[in-house]
């Protein structure tokens, strides 16, 4: 397998594993609730959210699903929800700085601490 093919293998299952497992473990921790009924009522959302790439875009389906079948308090979804959709940009920061740092290797480029720290 090539290097290219494992760095997506690894990311791809990285994302999965920390979906499926990880914030379902902290949503039950937390909440002692069902998280999979959580997120099958999330399911349009975040369907929108896969098709259009945009958080934002899914926002308005996201604010029905949350007051309508999930029940939560529309205080809660007004405040948290949009600033949920701006500063949920780390995966994304992080997904960035780790390909660029792949890339690198992968050409057989040294980088330095200066180097690294600027990425």
């Amino acid at each position: 397998m090539s290097q290219l093919a494992w760095f997506i293998a690894t990311v791809t299952v990285g994302v999965f594993l920390y979906q499926l497992i990880v914030m379902q473990l902290i949503y039950f921790l937390f909440l002692r609730r069902n998280p999979y009924k959580f997120y099958w009522g999330l399911s349009q959302a975040m369907l929108t959210a896969s098709a259009t790439a945009s958080t934002a875009a899914a926002l308005p389906v996201t604010f029905r699903a949350m007051e309508g079948p999930l029940r939560i308090d529309p205080r809660i979804t007004r405040f948290v929800l949009p600033i949920g959709c701006n500063i949920n940009m780390d995966g994304t920061a992080l997904f960035l700085s780790v390909a660029s740092v792949f890339v690198c290797q992968m050409n057989s480029m040294h980088l330095g601490f200066a180097q690294l720290a600027t990425i």
